[in-house]
């Protein structure tokens, strides 16, 4: 058994101008910017910082150069999103671009995105995962998905045609998506898993999940290992709503299903939220009881071929993951009343 550390509690805010804690040098998506981390636990609300704006999404390459897609200062409506970039580690932000595209509240046809990654200085993405981790998986049919990309560092964007992207990762000098050919089912249907060059829109597909009753999707990659998970949509009427994991041992080329890892206590079902890998084959899950509750972690250190104990989260509603190690897991809990960051350690 470990223990569990709140390490901060967390805020959805960059300052335009000034200093904000930098973050950890790892090249993944970061969580939101820490408003303080000295903070004594979770609080119901906090004002935000003076000059500051809300950012719905971080991507880093290294320590210090990254990107926020946010709100754009001084903007008010709907199409008030811009993309910010930072070259020393999150103590400075500048707009670098309006976007004609929304974060939340699109209307028909409009181009919404919520997720942005970058695999170099130079090539980045924008995309909508479909995914409201404060109150659930939902999708939007009224707004379009689109894929956009930038080979400049994030000055200009263009719309990708094709399906839409659901989850990405741009490790392993590869990019990886999964996607979905849009509505109807309800939701994303005809899910797939893509792979392209860095910089290219020439998508091969590689795997076809035999997935149903799904609304999002995540992927993660260490090494040759690489990991999607299908959350279950728990507002579905039909099938058993719990997550469907497909693993691929070869970087891609070959997938293999595994169900839900989380299983279930007793009759009840626990549901997979988020994973997070690890050197060293290790694979993180984060599971939710279905009927509430504290969620708990599982963790295999062969690439998912199997599970070592359950260990109890702090708090009921967490709802991302990241690993630095096998003996350092972190849940964080944004987009809940009092967000917080945990660092769980063996």
């Amino acid at each position: 058994m470990g223990e569990w550390t709140e390490i901060l509690t967390l805020g959805g805010w960059l300052c335009a101008c000034g200093v904000t804690p930098a973050p950890s040098g790892t090249p993944s998506k970061a969580p939101p910017t820490p408003v303080s981390k000295n903070s004594p636990g979770p609080h119901p609300s906090s004002r935000p910082p003076a000059n500051s704006i809300p950012a719905a999404d971080l991507t880093w390459i290294s320590a210090q150069p990254g990107w926020a897609l946010a709100t754009t200062p001084g903007c008010s409506g709907v199409s008030c999103t811009a993309v910010l970039a930072t070259p020393d580690g999150g103590r400075t932000w500048t707009p670098i671009t309006q976007l004609a595209a929304c974060l939340t509240q699109c209307g028909a046809g409009a181009e919404q995105v919520t997720d942005i990654r970058f695999a170099s200085p130079a090539i980045g993405y924008l995309y909508d995962s479909f995914a409201s981790p404060a109150i659930g998986y939902l999708y939007d049919s009224f707004a379009s998905s689109p894929l956009m990309m930038t080979t400049d560092g994030g000055h200009r964007w263009s719309v990708e045609p094709g399906r839409a992207t659901v989850a990405r990762d741009v490790s392993g000098g590869q990019a990886t998506r999964v996607s979905a050919s849009g509505t109807g089912c309800p939701g994303p249907c005809r899910w797939s898993i893509d792979e392209a060059a860095l910089g290219s829109n020439a998508w091969n597909t590689v795997d076809v999940p035999a997935t149903t009753n799904h609304v999002s999707a995540q992927l993660a990659r260490q090494g040759s290992a690489s990991y999607t998970l299908f959350p279950g949509n728990r507002a579905a009427g039909a099938g058993s709503q719990q997550g469907d994991l497909y693993i691929s041992q070869d970087g891609g080329a070959q997938w293999s299903h595994q169900s839900d890892p989380c299983g279930s206590t007793g009759s009840d079902p626990d549901d997979a939220q988020a994973i997070a890998t690890a050197p060293d084959r290790v694979l993180a899950v984060l599971c939710a009881p279905r009927h509430g509750g504290p969620g708990f972690l599982i963790v295999a250190t062969d690439a998912g071929a199997s599970y070592g104990n359950r260990e109890k989260v702090p708090r009921a509603g967490g709802s991302q993951l990241a690993a630095a190690s096998l003996t350092s897991l972190l849940v964080g809990n944004a987009g809940e009343l009092g967000p917080s960051l945990y660092r769980y350690r063996f």
